[in-house]
């Protein structure tokens, strides 16, 4: 979204050790607030004279607060947040270190910002149909429960015993076999006692089991393992949340004139269709030489982006330019920003952000140079994201996030690292050590791991 842009930064009632001073090189209107309940109505009156298009909100509390004294004083705009308390104030010891740091995240979001286009949607139904496959007394009391809110489909293992006055024509017995499809219009095979598979259709599927299967998560799929009674409990309104009728945003777009064989007449390379881990791209049957997005069934992991040679396939939230936007911003030279050599952390939305806010709830600081860019999964960091980095001036580059990918295997993300990685030797950056010293893959585990082997490894 293009137009004018306000900052405004909350120094958590002073505790923050902010040099205001220093914000003056962003170019924009900066606003200082020691909390949300003094600042937000202020705030949202200076926008409306101001005639601002945008607000920045660097505060611990998000952009929350903000949001609704703006709809309070019937201001509409665009809003982002960023949290320089975790990011910068208390991931960093130094606190001239933090301000130059928090200068450089400033203006890579507001760089971002400027350059974000409007969301492009396709509407999504999903019904009441749930299929509930268990093996265990816990996955009964849970189709009990479930029974009288959806169109409940049971499928229990042959050692359990159905519930008191279940209805049989909705019963089940056997094992999952496989799952297709998406939300509101899974596939589900059954393999029941004899070894025949029966197809089941479903809305979303729950999987109550005592071991965790081999399955790509997706939206519309629970996996409890071994639940307790807070995951039990809990289900019902995660059904309830992904039942009815959404606007589902495009995650890619598709130009097929840029698609690898052009006007040429050539066949699609395809690279992409192997990339996608959810079956969302394939060959387009009106026009076999081109592909064809289902964009229903893409999850936004973005590795087709990452798997295209020629861009015609380009991720939508952060696109392209904003994505270079935002690399730029914390890149380049700016008066009272972090000097020295700098480096990306190019981190996932799962373990890669946990990572991070656990080193700065305990604290554990981490070098200051080490600039964290959020992107929707690792797959999403192409070679040439890489490159660009370098090109813009990083001295290194990290990619931070989950050692087990949510969204399946990642070779191709390997072999974007290693050739980013021979293309940076090449480039005499890492002399003796082709590419380890300058690009780096590190993972971390769930959340309730301990963050310090991967902060170590980015230090």
């Amino acid at each position: 979204m293009k137009g004018r842009w306000g900052v405004h930064v909350c120094t958590c009632e002073g505790k923050l050790p902010l040099d205001a001073g220093r914000l003056a090189a962003l170019g924009a209107l900066v606003d200082v607030g020691l909390h949300p309940r003094s600042s937000a109505g202020p705030l949202a009156l200076k926008a409306q004279e101001q005639k601002l298009d945008g607000l920045l909100i660097a505060c611990c509390r998000g952009a929350a607060p903000f949001q609704q004294a703006l709809h309070d004083r019937h201001v509409a705009l665009d809003t982002r947040a960023v949290d320089l308390g975790a990011l910068c104030f208390r991931a960093t010891a130094d606190a001239a270190e933090a301000n130059g740091k928090a200068l450089r995240l400033l203006r890579g979001e507001l760089r971002a910002a400027q350059r974000a286009e409007p969301p492009q949607e396709v509407p999504l139904r999903a019904g009441k149909r749930v299929l509930l496959v268990t093996d265990l007394p816990a996955g009964l009391d849970l189709a009990e429960a479930l029974s009288g809110m959806a169109a409940l489909t049971l499928v229990a293992s042959p050692d359990l015993e159905l519930p008191p006055g279940f209805p049989a024509r909705r019963a089940r017995r056997g094992s999952l076999a496989h799952l297709r499809g998406r939300l509101g219009a899974f596939s589900a095979g059954v393999r029941g006692p004899g070894g025949t598979v029966e197809e089941l259709a479903a809305d979303q599927v729950v999987l109550a089991l005592g071991e965790a299967p081999a399955l790509q998560g997706r939206t519309g799929l629970h996996v409890l393992v071994r639940p307790g009674p807070e995951a039990l409990a809990a289900l019902p309104a995660a059904l309830q949340q992904w039942s009815g009728d959404f606007m589902k945003p495009l995650a890619v777009r598709y130009d097929s004139a840029a698609c690898a064989g052009g006007s040429a007449g050539q066949q699609a390379c395809g690279r992409c269709i192997p990339a996608c881990p959810y079956q969302a791209i394939s060959r387009d049957p009106a026009n076999p030489l081109r592909i064809a997005v289902d964009h229903l069934a893409c999850e936004g992991c973005g590795a087709c982006t990452a798997a295209c040679p020629t861009s015609a396939l380009q991720f939508t939230e952060p696109s392209p330019a904003e994505m270079l936007g935002r690399l730029a911003g914390l890149l380049g030279p700016a008066a009272g920003a972090l000097e020295g050599p700098l480096g990306v952390v190019f981190h996932c939305s799962q373990e890669g952000r946990r990572t991070l806010e656990a080193a700065a709830s305990r604290p554990r600081p981490y070098a200051a140079r080490l600039l964290p860019l959020e992107v929707p999964c690792l797959r999403h960091v192409s070679d040439a994201l890489l490159l660009g980095a370098f090109r813009m001036g990083a001295a290194g580059a990290a990619l931070l996030g989950c050692e087990q990918c949510p969204h399946g295997e990642r070779a191709l993300l390997t072999l974007n690292l290693e050739i980013a990685g021979r293309t940076v030797a090449a480039a005499g950056l890492s002399p003796g050590q082709p590419g380890a010293g300058r690009i780096r893959l590190v993972t971390a585990r769930d959340g309730a791991a301990r963050p310090d082997d991967a902060l170590e490894q980015l230090d």
